[in-house]
């Protein structure tokens, strides 16, 4: 190992700041989000969340809609990404959004 690394190692290993991670927000900027910020806004999964997730990774070869704004499916899986899915209304639309467009 060279000297480099070596004090790369200390350079980590003294690090005091707060642990979290790094998102990249719809707007471009990024922003930190500390474990405890984590913990406090962190939603428990569902069946629901977790089968859009799987209709999004089955969705995202459908390139051409996404031209379409005035689709209504595109329109709600737009929707569906940029609000809470811990509320009644995503689950809401979320299901809508599987009875119309899946």
């Amino acid at each position: 190992m060279d000297e480099r690394h070596s004090e790369l190692d200390k350079a980590v290993d003294s690090s005091a700041g707060p642990t979290g991670i790094t998102l990249k927000g719809p707007d471009g900027r990024l922003y930190f989000l500390t474990d405890e910020e984590i913990k406090r806004k962190a939603m428990t999964e569902t069946n629901l969340h977790f089968a859009y997730a799987q209709s999004k990774l089955l969705h995202k070869a459908e390139e051409g809609d996404a031209l379409d704004a005035h689709n209504p499916c595109v329109r709600a899986r737009a929707w569906l990404d940029t609000h809470s899915p811990d509320s009644e209304d995503w689950k809401k639309v979320c299901l809508i959004y599987f009875d119309v467009c899946d």
